[in-house]
């Protein structure tokens, strides 16, 4: 897997989109793992990629706004930069709890970015 993983990066370099390197890597037959590539791609658009998918845009949420069960689209930082949460976290009431903690000790930057609930993109 990580030589999959490290060859995609490769082409990339070499100015391939994610798609077209992955096809790439099936044609020289005994390489690669079918059965891996397959993995690789579907994780990569699992991850919202926007060269392998048609993921719908984030929508833009203060604090106060955001909900169990949301799915963050975006880093959640203080102010100074520190990472709090990663983009893909799901919020839990114990995770907006300690959010809103960080945000009355140190802050926190927003807007954040959550995954649309909705078809059409909210302004922001």
């Amino acid at each position: 897997m990580l030589k999959i993983l490290l060859d995609l990066i490769l082409l990339q370099g070499k100015g391939r989109t994610q798609t077209s390197a992955l096809d790439e890597m099936r044609m020289p037959e005994g390489i690669y793992d079918p059965t891996l590539l397959t993995a690789v791609r579907a994780a990569l658009a699992g991850a919202a990629n926007p060269d392998l998918t048609s993921a719908r845009p984030p929508a833009s949420v203060a604090l106060k706004d955001l909900a169990p069960g949301m799915v963050l689209r975006s880093n959640v930082k203080t102010g100074d930069g520190t990472l709090i949460l990663s983009a893909g976290h799901k919020i839990t009431g114990l995770t907006l709890e300690k959010l809103r903690n960080f945000a009355l000790t140190v802050g926190i930057v927003e807007p954040i970015l959550v995954e649309s609930q909705t078809s059409t993109p909210l302004p922001g």
